[in-house]
């Protein structure tokens, strides 16, 4: 009888080992297993935020190129209505014919008022190339692209600076333009023209040196190395 109780017992014991074995293994098994799929839901989670920069920094650089390449036309095309203008208002302060004085006149007013337009389209557009190009940056953590696109917030600053400046070069030269008359054969100058013309000369002066100030950040661009990268 003893004999048999001790097999019993033995018996299961063994079961109750191997139950526990069973158990703990499961246990561990399940605890492996949700900590796998911790990591892969990490890892996703992590894939998906890369993902979602890279899609986001590719969308905002490509608006802040297109904006700032519109921009850029509208600012040639500005320069070309106002230095149309500038050709005309140089001739008009000699004429002493009053059919010309008028055809000149046009040509200045209409030709400022295309100038006009065009700058405030740019300088728009600079608008939003420099807030696109601030989103750009918050979404890279790769050094070279954000350099490259500092080069071009800084080239668009100066853009938008030098398009304003130019809106407003337009803007005296056409009122300097609206106070001249034709009286018995010679020009007349308004009463406002002195201080206008101080303004305008003032003006392009700031014009100049921010125009060389933009044109150096092209140059800087075009200069650039993008084949070296940099983390």
């Amino acid at each position: 009888m003893a004999r048999v109780f001790d097999k019993d017992i033995f018996v299961m014991m063994l079961s109750i080992m191997i139950g526990v074995i069973i158990i703990t293994y499961f246990i561990a098994d399940i605890m492996r297993n949700n900590q796998i799929t911790e990591i892969e839901e990490k890892h996703i989670q992590e894939i998906e935020e890369i993902e979602t920069k890279n899609i986001n920094f590719t969308s905002k650089y490509l608006d802040s190129v297109v904006s700032n390449e519109k921009a850029k036309d509208y600012l040639a095309n500005g320069k070309i209505n106002f230095g149309v203008s500038k050709g005309f208002y140089g001739i008009i302060l000699d004429e002493n014919n009053e059919t010309n004085f008028m055809n000149f006149r046009f040509y200045i007013l209409d030709n400022c008022s295309g100038a006009l337009s065009n700058f405030e389209k740019s300088y728009k557009n600079f608008l939003d190339s420099i807030k696109n190009f601030n989103e750009s940056i918050e979404y890279s953590d790769y050094n070279l692209y954000i350099k490259l696109c500092r080069l071009y917030l800084n080239l668009s600053i100066s853009g938008y600076e030098l398009a304003y400046l130019s809106y407003n070069l337009s803007k005296y030269l056409m009122y300097l333009t609206e106070n001249l008359s034709f009286l018995d054969g010679n020009i007349v100058y308004d009463e406002n023209f002195t201080a206008l013309e101080n303004l305008y000369n003032q003006t392009m002066q700031d014009y100049l040196e921010k125009e060389l100030e933009y044109e150096l950040r092209k140059d800087i661009i075009e200069i650039y190395d993008l084949s070296i990268p940099e983390r």
